[in-house]
């Protein structure tokens, strides 16, 4: 009923092929989407760590903290396209935060001492401002300009150092798990670049180092607390990447450091991955020497590849991304991170469904970064539809600024005809297709499945007190079909029309002339009935159909026939 609101409501102005940045105040305020705010989700398997979380909120726990915002530094330098992105100096791209606890080193600005406000540090680093703010627009098809603003712009980089200080990360994850849990996602996977990077702040204000160990140490106690105190949380876990465009030494060296970190830490660090713009990074192919060992590792450990893998709109006869599928297949990626480019290639189709390999789906990701203007024509519903286990992911949505995952849900659910247990085997699917353990995984479907259960309870009672101010149609019988059966034997009839959305939570009963029958609701166009047996002397009996909604008698010119 809600979708079908929205729908009439934006029939002519559809927000989900119209591009986010223009549209998404439209669509977070809509009554769909407080509903879908509130469906369990499952998990969020495709996330990058530093760019998930309402950069708004973010700033606003760092602002209130002391000494934090004492320290807290801004870089605000013009974009200088000749050198080389490095945010712990201040001489390149805009806008990077830095704590200086002591000796801030020349450049930075003083957040302090500045007109510097949340308002404004948002403005300037979230993707879907920035693009409102651009002279000259990027076109909503251009997926190498929209990468550009992203890269030109650091938005990807802006919390790089200060998650870097213990406290902040800290808090930073918290955060997460918490605006989580408020939109009912109860499982998270992070991509994320290392462990060992973090210091803490010392009483002379000296940043001293924490170990991979004692960070990944900090974090087990960080989970176990968590969901001691929050058992709705079913799990959080990370997957190590790298950027594809990086050398071969260095990608094998993350490689090695990721087994070492699942070897000693397998209840949090159980994959790795590639990211990056796929189009300008280097092949699997390419990489696949210094990826064998990861393979190898993976058939015997909790360890697999997750790979990024066809995230492009080229043909294979202009840029090879496509074949970045194949290479990951053979590695026996667990899931594939985008596979929008799997369209081009349906004999994979087979495989994929047999096997089960599930694509890991992120619609407003897609949109912004300008791979699918109009979510209508997104190829995951084809893959769904033909089999294809999918789960719906956030990718980016504090750094490209939609904020939540329901953002997604919204623009799947309204763009590819979607229903209520279509968005159940989804989030399912997320807890499935999850790296956890099977035994952990029994675990996870119960605290869902308790989450959905109270869900369908809250809202067919909220549906049940509210629907006299939602739903005020008129009713319009159509159509009984069929519209005769034998008089000797019950048999199911359906009435068509509209308006039905009144019978909501209310006793429905159907009246074949005066005998009555029992009647239930299916949609709001539809309700079905069973035709009542009962004996005629003549060859057939033509009686006017009715039908009781609570207490109100609706006549309709519609008639059934009974056939002895």
């Amino acid at each position: 009923m809600l979708k079908n609101h929205e729908f009439n409501k934006t029939f002519n102005f559809f927000y989900p092929s119209r591009p986010i940045e223009n549209v998404l105040s439209n669509i977070t305020s809509s009554k769909i989407y407080k509903f879908l705010h509130e469906l369990p989700k499952g998990g969020n398997l495709h996330l990058h760590e530093l760019q998930v979380l309402n950069r708004h909120k973010f700033l606003e726990i760092v602002f209130n903290q002391d000494p934090e915002f004492n320290w807290l530094y801004i870089c605000d330098k013009e974009n200088n396209s000749d050198c080389i992105p490095d945010p712990s100096v201040c001489n390149c791209r805009p806008y990077f935060l830095k704590y200086f606890p002591k000796n801030p080193e020349k450049g930075w600005i003083r957040i302090k001492q500045s007109d510097w406000t949340i308002e404004k540090i948002v403005e300037k680093t979230t993707l879907i401002n920035i693009l409102n703010k651009l002279e000259n627009k990027v076109y909503p098809t251009d997926s190498n300009g929209r990468w550009k603003v992203v890269y030109d712009y650091g938005v990807l980089d802006f919390y790089a150092e200060i998650a870097k200080y213990n406290k902040t990360r800290f808090d930073y994850i918290k955060s997460v798990l918490d605006v989580s849990l408020n939109e009912n996602v109860q499982l998270l996977e992070f991509r994320t670049f290392n462990f060992g990077e973090l210091f803490y702040v010392d009483l002379n204000l000296n940043q001293i180092p924490i170990s991979a160990d004692e960070e990944l140490k900090m974090l087990r106690k960080l989970k176990n607390d968590y969901i001691k105190s929050n058992p709705k949380l079913i799990d959080f876990s990370f997957i190590i990447s790298n950027m594809r465009h990086e050398g071969k030494k260095e990608i094998e060296k993350k490689l090695d450091k990721a087994i070492e970190f699942n070897s000693k830490f397998p209840d949090l660090v159980r994959g790795f991955d590639l990211e990056g713009e796929e189009d300008r990074g280097h092949s699997l192919n390419y990489l696949n020497e210094c990826l064998i060992k990861g393979f190898n590792y993976s058939l015997n450990s909790s360890f697999k590849f997750y790979f990024h893998s066809v995230e492009t709109n080229w043909p294979e006869d202009i840029i090879q991304t496509l074949e970045n599928i194949y290479d990951a297949i053979i590695l026996k990626t667990s899931r594939i991170g985008h596979g929008l480019g799997l369209i081009k290639l349906p004999w994979l189709y087979k495989y994929l469904i047999s096997s089960q390999t599930p694509i890991e789906v992120c619609p407003a990701s897609n949109q912004i970064l300008g791979y699918v203007s109009d979510l209508r024509t997104h190829p995951a519903v084809n893959y769904y539809r033909s089999g294809i286990p999918i789960v719906i992911a956030g990718d980016d949505p504090g750094a490209f600024g939609y904020n939540e995952l329901t953002v997604d849900y919204y623009l799947a659910y309204m763009s590819w005809g979607l229903n209520l247990m279509d968005l159940r085997e989804i989030a399912n699917n997320s807890i499935r297709f999850s790296s956890m353990s099977n035994e952990n995984k029994i675990i996870g479907f119960q605290k869902f499945n308790l989450s959905w259960m109270n869900f369908i309870d809250k809202s067919y009672a909220k549906i049940c007190r509210d629907k006299k101010e939602n739903f005020s149609s008129e009713l319009i019988f159509k159509e009984v079909i069929p519209n005769y059966g034998l008089a000797s034997r019950e048999q199911e009839i359906n009435l068509y029309g509209s308006g039905f959305e009144m019978a909501i939570c209310e006793d429905i009963t159907c009246f074949f002339g005066e005998i009555k029958s029992s009647g239930e609701m299916v949609g709001i166009y539809h309700i079905k009935c069973m035709t009542p047996i009962i004996k005629i002397e003549n060859s057939f009996k033509t009686v006017n159909f009715k039908i009781l909604i609570g207490n109100i008698t609706y006549q309709t010119q519609l008639n059934y026939t009974f056939l002895n």
